[in-house]
């Protein structure tokens, strides 16, 4: 079996005298529009196949082999080679794999392993894998454990890519820019000469998240707060957004420039250092460490005459390592919240940070055996969303919109069932968002809706595109107490819904694990095609008791809710309170005074 991580115009040209020749090739992603005989996508159709217990391999990765994977690239006698290159940075082996981590090609080689061992694992004894970028070659199975022998040929394509740039360019000024050094950088330096040193926020992407709510939270409402919006440095590493925040104020947008010096210094090391590996992979780590001091470089040179005192990251998930490395140099504070808590146990969503703002107490012990989360101070914060169910002006359930094939409206049934999902694209290339994976989320709404025909059944997705929506109006058809969320339009609608509702049934989410530390009722769908036990092997064993095994229980653990039921109630109460943190969401403003107190 030959699989292809990605087709694009430069791997093609690799791989088409295969394809004429009649060798079938999958792939996994195609950016080409033509079609060619025996070339065939790898999909999740299907076809008669069961679903098998794989989410580890695709989403949360397997601990021992994760720690045993990334052993092989970084090794103890490099730690003078490491400690040379990061001036002033403590464990630095660590925090290089852990940024190591963050780079594999986790989701997309996953996908192909768990492609394998669901329709070609009784078929086929060998996979050969073609990646197209030199990163994902070296690495090899990226991450992901696999239960056949690879094969493993890496495609020239970023080579072609870059001669091909290179022919686009018609001037060498061009061409020269990303190394030239700003000699009047430091003249014209925005950075502020007072002896105050300021906070400063990265936002990620937007100080909107899509239309789910706005990034407010960070600021205070007091004018001399250094957390209020008028005294805050608020940056933004995409270089397209034109956005404006509330008081007028633009974004900062970073124009780092890399340094041929620096380049130099790197491949001295490399050079000092190279004979030390006795292997490829030892090598590689080599030159991974000092392609991560580049952009570690130019991180320090931007930020290093800024005066920032701390420094808040939007996103745990996506803060650059070697941001956060070059933070730590010029002896600069990180704070970020931890957006998903269950990533506390997972082994590829690490995190490097002064101060990690956690989501609940269950998530601490798990968070101070993850070798890829590394942080200094841990604090119980709680999941900082619960918030928004406090909001004086979220929506109400009758002010926002619904379609369905019903002559009722949501408002004409006593008790509302809201079904949170994910959404499905077209490719089927995905586990968790492949259309059959959205069929089996629609037959446990059918079900429900048949089992309790006096429930208001909503279903609200996390994006609604016009293929979803259609699919879901025709799969309804008929059904008079079915209604689809349509307002995408309004912000915080997902929670004004799980507020006002009386029961939440969910695919793996943080808004049901905050809808539950707020204190509603929530079970968990436990099996979506191709994967079983998704949320069994998202969740800690706490949340098993809202974690039916099939439809028939979840129709149960519903009656439960329903009535009341004590034992049941005891152990939602139960989870609440290892959900929570140390801070009331329900006070104004309470976010941005515990920022500030913990910037003091």
């Amino acid at each position: 079996m030959i699989v292809i991580d990605k087709v694009s115009s430069n791997s093609l040209f690799f791989i088409l005298p295969l394809l004429k020749f009649g060798i079938k090739i999958y792939y996994h992603e195609k950016k080409i529009k033509k079609d060619y005989k025996n070339l065939i996508p790898l999909t999740f159709k299907r076809r008669n196949q069961k679903s098998k217990n794989l989410y580890k391999k695709w989403n949360v990765g397997e601990y021992n082999y994760f720690q045993e994977y990334t052993s092989r690239y970084f090794k103890s006698k490099f730690d003078s080679y490491y400690n040379d290159l990061f001036k002033d940075v403590s464990d630095t082996r660590d925090k290089i794999r852990a940024a190591f981590i963050r780079s594999l090609n986790f989701h997309v080689i996953g996908s192909i392993n768990i492609n394998y061992e669901i329709f070609f694992r009784n078929k086929e004894n060998k996979i050969f894998i073609l990646h197209t970028s030199f990163h994902d070659y070296m690495c090899k199975e990226n991450g992901s454990n696999f239960n056949v022998k690879l094969r493993h040929f890496y495609l020239p394509c970023d080579v072609l890519s870059a001669i091909l740039s290179l022919k686009r360019i018609k001037k060498l000024p061009n061409l020269l820019k990303l190394f030239r050094k700003n000699k009047y950088q430091k003249k014209f330096s925005s950075s502020n000469s007072s002896d105050q040193k300021n906070i400063a926020l990265m936002i990620h992407e937007s100080i909107n998240y899509g239309k789910l709510y706005r990034k407010d939270h960070y600021f205070s409402d007091d004018k001399n707060s250094p957390l209020n919006i008028n005294n805050v440095l608020i940056y933004t590493n995409n270089q397209s957004n034109n956005e404006k925040l509330d008081n007028n104020k633009e974004l900062i947008k970073i124009n780092k420039r890399i340094k041929i010096n620096v380049i130099i210094q790197s491949l001295n090391f490399i050079l000092l250092n190279f004979y030390k590996a006795k292997n490829i992979d030892e090598l590689y780590g080599l030159l991974y460490s000092a392609f991560l001091f580049i952009k570690y470089k130019t991180w320090y040179e931007y930020f290093k005459d800024k005066n920032i005192s701390n420094f808040i990251y939007d996103y745990d998930g996506l803060f650059s390592n070697s941001l956060a490395i070059a933070l730590e140099s010029l002896k600069i504070k990180t704070i970020c919240f931890q957006e998903r808590p269950v990533t506390s146990w997972w082994c590829n969503y690490g995190a490097i940070v002064d101060t990690y703002l956690i989501g609940g107490n269950l998530y601490k012990n798990n968070l101070n055996k993850n070798f890829t989360i590394i942080s200094k101070n841990l604090i119980n914060f709680g999941m900082w969303r619960i918030s928004f169910f406090y909001k004086k002006d979220l929506i109400k359930i009758q002010d926002t919109k619904f379609t369905s094939n019903s002559t009722l409206s949501v408002h004409d049934f006593k008790k509302k069932i809201l079904f949170l999902g994910y959404f499905s694209i077209p490719q089927d290339n995905f586990p968790s968002t492949c259309r059959e994976a959205f069929n089996d989320f629609m037959e446990y709404v059918f079900e429900v809706a048949d089992e309790f025909p006096n429930s208001a059944i909503i279903i609200r997705l996390k994006a609604l595109s016009n293929i979803d929506k259609n699919l879901v109006l025709r799969k309804i058809y008929g059904k008079k107490n079915i209604f689809l969320s349509i307002d995408y339009e309004n912000f915080l609608v997902s929670y004004s819904l799980c507020k006002e509702v009386d029961l939440i049934i969910s695919v793996p989410t943080s808004l049901a694990e905050e809808s539950i530390a707020y204190g509603k009722k929530v079970i968990f769908i436990n099996n979506l095609f191709p994967i079983n036990n998704i949320s069994k092997d998202t969740y800690h064993p706490e949340f098993y008791f809202c974690i039916p095994e099939n439809l028939e229980e979840i129709k149960v653990l519903i009656s439960k809710c329903f009535k009341n039921d004590q034992d049941i109630l005891i152990k939602y109460q139960t989870l609440k309170k290892l959900l929570s943190g140390s801070v009331d969401f329900s006070k104004p403003n309470i976010i941005s005074k515990k920022l500030e107190e913990i910037c003091h």
